[in-house]
């Protein structure tokens, strides 16, 4: 019987797994990664956190495309249309740090939806966000559907809380594929410009999932046989 043991490597968005798996991880085959992918972004736009590229490994795929997401707005604001969403201006969003997925995907709401003078708020834990949206300290976050409903969100709702409008994954799947959550229009519905849908594109192509398996560059040719038969 095989024995697996998890080890939890924290930081910078998977940049610290990713360094870990390309300069510490032994490379025979027996220590395997699921790691998010915005550690591409962070390789691609070579982040001073990312001690590696992404020829330093062997990926075998995702089994998740992350999302779809939605962005969760505190109660006093009323935000519960795009017409009020856009119409609101000084939106601060709260986040984790410069580059993080959901930090980008807030950047690109408010790009798309052309939102008056956005703030964008970082150095926050994932509780944090979720506090400093209680106290008022940030408006909104971008956050995972599944997360929104996991987290009692459809309590919240009758709270006050707001949730305006959601984004597609990268497999180009809404709210249709989440039959509890409530239905609401699509970020793409109102990219209206070539250049806005580019960047939507764009985005996709840079994040294939939610988290990609992978091993360091170079294991036995006899465990990569295994591995690739096994991940088929």
């Amino acid at each position: 019987r095989a024995i697996i043991a998890q080890r939890l490597v924290p930081g910078a968005d998977g940049a610290a797994a990713a360094n870990y798996m390309a300069h510490v991880a032994k490379g025979d085959g027996l220590t395997i990664a699921n790691i998010g992918t915005g550690m591409f972004s962070s390789a691609i736009f070579k982040a001073p956190e990312a001690r590696f590229e992404l020829k330093d490994f062997i990926f075998f795929g995702t089994g998740y495309g992350g999302g779809p997401y939605a962005v969760e707005i505190r109660p006093g604001l009323g935000l519960d249309t795009i017409e009020k969403l856009k119409a609101y201006k000084g939106m601060r969003f709260g986040q984790r740090t410069i580059g993080h997925p959901q930090y980008i995907l807030d950047r690109l709401i408010a790009y798309v939806l052309e939102l008056k003078d956005p703030k964008f708020l970082v150095g926050y834990s994932s509780q944090d966000i979720i506090t400093a949206l209680k106290r008022g300290e940030a408006d909104a976050h971008t956050t995972n559907v599944y997360g929104f409903l996991w987290r009692d969100g459809l309590s919240k709702l009758k709270k006050g809380y707001t949730v305006p409008i959601v984004v597609r994954n990268t497999k180009g799947r809404g709210v249709e594929w989440v039959p509890e959550f409530p239905r609401r229009p699509h970020l793409d519905d109102f990219a209206d410009t070539e250049l806005k849908r580019a960047v939507i594109r764009f985005h996709n192509s840079i994040k294939p999932g939610s988290t990609i398996f992978l091993t360091p560059k170079g294991i036995p040719a006899a465990a990569l046989k295994a591995l690739q038969e096994g991940f088929r």
